[in-house]
């Protein structure tokens, strides 16, 4: 069933911190679909273990909705659930119960089915109980290697003003800020934190890369074809966060107004299209040896001699 507008709020949005996977029994969209929408069943194994109950699904749109990704045609459709989650001790009664909920993007590849799911640390579950799964190997992650030195690399391309990142096909790709990000320091006790819109130029920026043993999250604005804005958090362990408000571009233009589809499509642009060519950038600097460790440590020795001369004029100021 398709659901209406005026029941698409909060609940029903696709939330952060998405994962993919990847069906390795699946290859038909409709047939996963359907099987999704069928009834789940409910966990029955006693009080004394965690229970998910009154499992609730249906596919958002009645019709399968279409993209164009790198000349390719796809189809997609999403599926929203619910469940309630009863802790061990807990009695069902109404007001204790913990109701869950979420949307998965269901997408072929045209030889497997692949899931977008806005979940993370019960992602995988989730899946296996939606499509009644009981073995092992019928779900696996379908994850791009996000390292931190991918988020170094970035930041160091933001902070020289060289945000254009060159494209094989002529396509516009620029990273026009970094506006947060997150790591372990030296001694690996302590987390690092950085945000706000203008990073790039404060003291504590320069002093966080030249502290953080391993960036863990980045948060940047990209510049992408006809895609004006697109705000993203990015982690090491493979999690992609869009920040849909932020959003400015075609998928606004194109007369939708529904705004699960909106964020299907950027989240399907993203995994899909522009990951892989931040990714193909990356990798093509490191095998031209554009990026390596001696450009890393010149680039450490300038955002030191930059952090001294902001204090040093910080003093002044004083």
């Amino acid at each position: 069933y398709e659901i209406p507008l005026r029941l698409v709020g909060s609940e029903m949005c696709i939330r952060d911190r998405t994962t993919r996977w990847i069906d390795a029994e699946m290859s038909s969209l409709d047939a996963a679909i359907s099987k999704m929408e069928s009834v789940v069943i409910a966990d029955s194994d006693g009080e004394n273990t965690t229970q998910y109950l009154n499992w609730e699904t249906g596919r958002v749109f009645e019709k399968n909705q279409t993209i164009d990704i790198r000349e390719k045609h796809m189809e997609f459709n999403c599926v929203s659930f619910s469940y309630d989650k009863i802790i061990p001790g807990e009695q069902l009664v109404e007001g204790i119960q913990h109701k869950y909920n979420g949307i998965v993007i269901v997408y072929s590849d045209g030889a497997h089915v692949n899931y977008i799911i806005d979940k993370f640390t019960n992602a995988k579950f989730i899946l296996r109980k939606l499509l009644s799964y009981a073995g092992k190997k019928e779900i696996a992650p379908n994850e791009y290697a996000i390292t931190s030195d991918l988020f170094l690399w970035m930041i160091k391309k933001v902070y020289e003003d060289n945000n254009d990142i060159e494209q094989e096909d002529g396509a516009l790709l620029s990273i026009d800020s970094v506006s947060g990000f997150k790591g372990d320091s030296e001694d690996m006790k302590t987390t690092v934190i950085a945000k706000g819109e203008s990073l790039m130029n404060l003291i504590s920026t320069l002093s966080f890369v030249l502290e953080s043993k391993r960036i863990n999250q980045i948060k940047i604005s990209l510049q992408y074809s006809e895609h004006e804005n697109i705000e993203a958090v990015l982690n090491t362990k493979p999690s992609l966060d869009i920040k849909d408000k932020k959003y400015l571009g075609a998928f606004l233009w194109d007369g939708n107004n529904d705004i699960i589809l909106t964020r299907a499509k950027l989240y399907l642009l993203m995994y899909l299209d522009i990951i892989p060519r931040l990714l193909q950038a990356y990798y093509t600097e490191k095998d031209n040896d554009l990026w390596n460790n001696e450009v890393k440590k010149s680039f450490f020795r300038e955002l030191g001699e930059e952090l001294t001369r902001k204090i040093s004029e910080r003093i002044e100021e004083e």
